[in-house]
Parts: structure tokens; sequence; C-alpha cells
């Protein structure tokens, strides 16, 4: 640590304050970090402690993210597998293959497309957070 340009042996310095840090992580954790303020240290050295601290805060967090966003996925890629097999089963039905469809099956026949193009956008999206998220944890 510095203080005008000069180290600061810090287990001789009398300690003037102290700062904390804590960060909401996903799944209810939470994480904390302490540091001390020494006589005598200029504002560089502590704002570079507790840039370097908020960095590392924001790694975990990244690291943290990753199994959320990626059971996020599945989820999504679930629902798209059941709306095109929903989809598909009704066209085939449209097409003569079992019984006649309904009013509500044909208005449904008309939101599939949509909903299907949504979800595949939604897993890409899906798929480039994830891949953020391991790029700025430090997992890819």
């Amino acid at each position: 640590m510095e203080a005008g340009g000069k180290a600061l042996e810090t287990s001789t310095v009398p300690i003037i304050g102290n700062f904390n840090l804590t960060s909401q992580m996903p799944n209810g954790r939470t994480m904390q970090i302490a540091g001390y303020l020494y006589e005598g240290e200029d504002g560089e050295s502590i704002n570079n402690r507790i840039d370097m601290c908020q960095e590392v805060m924001e790694r975990q967090r990244k690291r943290l993210e990753v199994p959320e966003l990626e059971a996020k996925l599945d989820q999504l890629q679930t629902g798209l597998t059941q709306q095109m097999e929903a989809y598909n089963a009704l066209m085939e039905r449209e097409g003569g293959k079992g019984p006649k469809l309904g009013t509500a099956e044909k208005s449904a026949m008309k939101s599939y497309p949509i909903n299907i193009k949504r979800l595949k956008e939604e897993i890409e999206k899906g798929q480039r957070a994830i891949d953020e998220a391991k790029a700025s944890g430090g997992l890819a």
C-alpha cells in the first residue's frame, strides 16, 4: 500500500477507519469484504483496494450466476420442445390424422409459431448470457 508514492508498512501504521462492501449474490447468498483505512494512506490507494474488492465480488457473482442461467436455459429448451410437439400434433390433426380441430385448437395453432420463435430468441439470449458470465467469471 502506498501513501504519497511511498510504501506503508501496515503492521506499524495506525488504523483510522474501515470499510465494508456487501453484495447480494444469486441464491440468496451474501458476500462481504472488509478493509481498513490507514493513517497517511492516500485516496488513490484506498480507491484501488476498494476497486479490487468490487472486481472480486463481481467475478464471484458471475460464477454463481452460471448455474442459475443454465437451469433457466434448460427450462426454456424444455418449453420449446413441448411447444413444438404440441404444434406438430395439431398440424397432423389438421392434415386429416385424428379428430378434427376445435375452435380453440385452431386459435392455438396461430399462436404456436409466435411462441416458438420467442422461445428460440430467449434460448439464444440465454446462451449468450451464460457465455458472457463464464468469460467474465473466469470459467470459459
